[in-house]
């Protein structure tokens, strides 16, 4: 994500993250996800509602979605009437903010996405709420408050965790987690196939643009999220997230050893610390280390 743009949005989603907040509240009980598990097909139904002049809304709601749950794994049918086994209903709404200047005001976003069985019922639902304020960047709110929603952890990951909640476990944590590591890999392999052939030529498994574009401050705030919420599941995957192509991923994935106490790692980050020529890294490792230095080896 370089240049410009990609300040932009590290300052934009970064500064203003802590408005943030989002769940996955169960509704139906272990039987019915049993009864649901192996559900392939999904049809979306999209209410949406924005306070801006005219109704207008600035970005495609259900294309995305329809992008996410493909590249999950899920069949998305079109039209209502043809055969589907689960329903995603989405209320997306835009709603005025603070004002930051003569009658131009901040945008509030809160975005609410229920997945149904249909035999089962109502299976599960996902909220995200988002918010945003005038900062240094003087990038306009709505804007900020649009990059935050598209790199909150339960939309970055959006197809995976509905993937994961019906063929898997009902734990949104360990489905965050299995994400993380699943890029990190899905990376390496693209690095290594644009080794030996061109952009044009890329496998269609690399990852898709637009989840690509806001995939490290995605990343970053997961990892910010799983430390906070003292996930010591996270502690598995700290080391091959070291490895991913964003130095300010690295730099907290290291932090995060730190946050944790893992004092068994202290090797690695002192390997870690000499071998590295990026000053970040270097004092990452350092700071981390002297953290865990306080607690015994």
């Amino acid at each position: 994500m370089p240049g410009f743009l990609g300040c932009l949005i590290w300052w934009a989603c970064l500064a203003l993250a802590p408005g943030a907040s989002a769940q996955v509240h169960h509704i139906a009980d272990a039987n019915a996800f049993s009864k649901a598990r192996g559900a392939q097909s999904i049809y979306i139904d999209v209410h949406t509602s924005t306070w801006k002049p005219r109704g207008v809304m600035y970005w495609d709601v259900e294309g995305s979605l329809l992008v996410k749950l493909r590249d999950a794994g899920f069949d998305v049918v079109r039209n209502p009437t043809d055969p589907h086994t689960l329903t995603l209903a989405v209320d997306y709404l835009e709603s005025k903010g603070q004002a930051f200047a003569v009658n131009r005001f901040g945008t509030v976003i809160d975005g609410t996405f229920r997945i149904s069985h249909q035999t089962e019922g109502p299976l599960f639902e996902i909220h995200i709420h988002e918010t945003a304020v005038p900062t240094v960047t003087g990038t306009p709110p709505y804007l900020d408050v649009l990059l935050n929603f598209l790199t909150n952890p339960y939309y970055h990951y959006f197809g995976e965790i509905v993937w994961g909640e019906i063929h898997g476990t009902q734990d949104p944590h360990e489905i965050l987690i299995r994400s993380l590591l699943a890029d990190v890999t899905q990376l390496q392999n693209v690095k290594e196939a644009d080794s030996v052939m061109d952009h044009s030529r890329r496998p269609q498994h690399s990852v898709p643009l637009d989840k690509k574009q806001y995939a490290p401050v995605a990343v970053y705030r997961t990892i910010e999220g799983l430390v906070t919420a003292k996930d010591i599941r996270l502690v598995e995957i700290l080391k091959p997230l070291v490895t991913y192509p964003d130095v300010n991923v690295q730099v907290r994935s290291i932090k995060a050893f730190g946050d944790f106490r893992v004092t068994e790692a202290f090797p690695f980050l002192e390997n870690l610390s000499q071998s590295t020529q990026r000053v970040e890294i270097r004092l990452a490792t350092q700071h981390t280390m002297k953290v865990l230095s306080a607690f015994p080896q």
